[in-house]
């Protein structure tokens, strides 16, 4: 899934979206212009879907960390603050994350407030975000993390769904390469019983600042 544009939401000036699905090339397109407006739509997304593989083996996580390897929710977006990401309140949903070592993180996370029981999501949208908020705990670690400039989403290789509706419980966060320029990482999200809901590989994450 490649992000070719972000969308930006101003204040007064709603955008309208819509998403295209073909069946024939397996690709998603999601486009977006300003409603009412008559523009051209422009295209901020786009990816390719297939049926995706048998999920990976549960995951024991409760022996956790020690407390001084344990970060907590205030010092996770203390750290997101910092780096010039301020996350509002139905955002920030990072619980606390266990640092199992310089490239490996578990991140609890806390339940969304605003899902409508009737009309759930295959993967929540903030909690699918919150998961992403685990990498300034790992990049704590580096000696080298500098405030000022944040990480930005604009690819992932894959997303697989393996238990659609369910409710992630945490993030199992892998660093696969890093630089100061830009970061790629993969999430494992699993339910309160450490089975497999969810999986982004290959996210690539670039360097911004504000």
């Amino acid at each position: 899934m490649d992000i070719l544009r972000p969308l930006v939401l101003d204040p007064g000036k709603p955008q309208e979206t819509k998403v295209r699905l073909s069946a024939d090339d397996r690709m998603i397109e999601i486009f977006a212009r300003p409603r009412l407006s008559g523009a051209e739509w422009s295209l901020h997304a786009r990816a390719g879907f297939r049926t995706p593989a048998a999920p990976p083996e549960a995951q024991d996580l409760a022996s956790g960390a020690p407390d001084d390897l344990r970060i907590s929710h205030d010092t996770i977006y203390e750290m997101t603050r910092a780096h010039g990401l301020g996350y509002g309140e139905a955002f920030r949903l990072a619980e606390h994350a266990d640092i199992v070592n310089e490239r490996t993180a578990v991140l609890a996370l806390r339940p969304a407030s605003n899902e409508d029981a009737s009309r759930p999501f295959s993967l929540h949208p903030a909690l699918a975000d919150a998961g992403f908020h685990g990498l300034f705990a790992l990049l704590s670690t580096h000696e080298k993390s500098q405030t000022g400039g944040g990480f930005l989403p604009v690819r992932a290789g894959t997303a697989e769904l393996f238990a659609p509706s369910a409710h992630p419980a945490s993030v199992v966060i892998t660093i696969e390469r890093a630089s100061p320029r830009s970061i790629l990482a993969s999430f494992l999200y699993l339910d309160a019983d450490g089975a497999p809901v969810a999986r982004l590989s290959g996210v690539r994450f670039k360097a911004v600042h504000f």
